[in-house]
């Protein structure tokens, strides 16, 4: 590869007074791409973000865990569904109570290449539902799991005690996990 000589004194021609984005005070750029006069401005971004557009900050959060799949994708899915009826549980949800499901689900990502794993966090494969349900359903499908709610609606007792049952062991797991 052959790199082009830049002449000394052209070297910072891009450079001239910006505002920064968060506090809106005019500082001189180090790079191309900076938009932030200070460390403490950059982490700051955040909390601006998620007071402008929430629906934007939690998209933000849910897309960067999963490759494949980006910001403006759940970002879509979130307008669509926050303030409706989970489709599990059927309860009207809150956007800090959605999470990123997927339909039918995905095993150990950590051992994945990048292409399966886009593959796994397709548009198709994804939706929105309320964090309990998430937690509750893990690894089964979404049949499977439309199934088991549907079964616990026509007998709320049974329902009660599975789940009470599942809670005490998944909490009993974490502690024996630590040593606690």
């Amino acid at each position: 590869m052959r790199k082009e000589y830049i002449r000394p004194d052209r070297r910072y021609e891009w450079r001239e007074e910006r505002a920064c984005q968060v506090c809106g005070k005019k500082f001189m750029p180090y790079l191309k791409v900076s938009r932030f006069c200070s460390p403490r401005c950059h982490n700051r971004k955040y909390i601006v973000f998620m007071r402008e557009d929430p629906i934007k900050y939690k998209a933000l959060k849910l897309a960067g865990k999963n490759k494949g799949i980006t910001r403006k994708d759940v970002e879509k899915m979130l307008r669509k569904t926050v303030g409706k009826p989970c489709k599990y549980c059927k309860q009207i949800f809150l956007l800090k109570d959605a999470s990123l499901d997927h339909k039918d689900p995905c095993y150990w990502t950590h051992k994945k290449t990048e292409k399966e794993l886009k593959e796994i966090n397709n548009i198709k494969n994804l939706h929105i539902v309320c964090r309990s349900c998430n937690f509750t359903k893990q690894d089964l499908t979404d049949e499977e799991f439309t199934k088991l709610m549907n079964f616990f609606r026509e007998n709320p007792a049974i329902k009660e005690k599975l789940l009470n049952k599942a809670w005490i062991i998944s909490k009993n797991k974490k502690k024996n996990k630590y040593g606690d």
